[in-house]
């Protein structure tokens, strides 16, 4: 008998963090990955993928993981870096720029 190991993973998010009056005042983490839920994960989520904020670091380069089907898959360098990393540099011009950590391991799961 093989058992097959299942994760999941439970997101909360701020709703339409951007448009609080106080957007300012949340955190640069909290900012950022609103921003990738409310943009650019919704695009993600059509190939069954998704992104998520890890850490920013004292250079100023945020680190992204990503799930799903994304990971593994041979497009995501060039998602990240002609999707992702061009509007987020745009919305938050003091981003010196992304990185991605995901252990990609290539399989079935993998969109392409």
């Amino acid at each position: 008998m093989q058992i097959n190991s299942c994760s999941s993973q439970l997101v909360l998010n701020v709703p339409k963090i951007h448009s609080h009056k106080n957007y300012k005042k949340f955190n640069l983490k909290d900012r950022i990955q609103s921003w990738l839920n409310e943009k650019i994960n919704p695009n993600l989520e059509v190939h069954g993928g998704s992104i998520k904020f890890v850490k920013i670091n004292k250079d100023g380069y945020v680190f992204l993981q990503f799930f799903g089907r994304c990971n593994g898959c041979a497009m995501s360098n060039f998602t990240l870096r002609s999707f992702i990393e061009k509007k987020i540099l745009k919305k938050f011009p003091n981003i010196n720029g992304i990185k991605d950590i995901t252990d990609h391991i290539q399989g079935t799961h993998s969109y392409y």
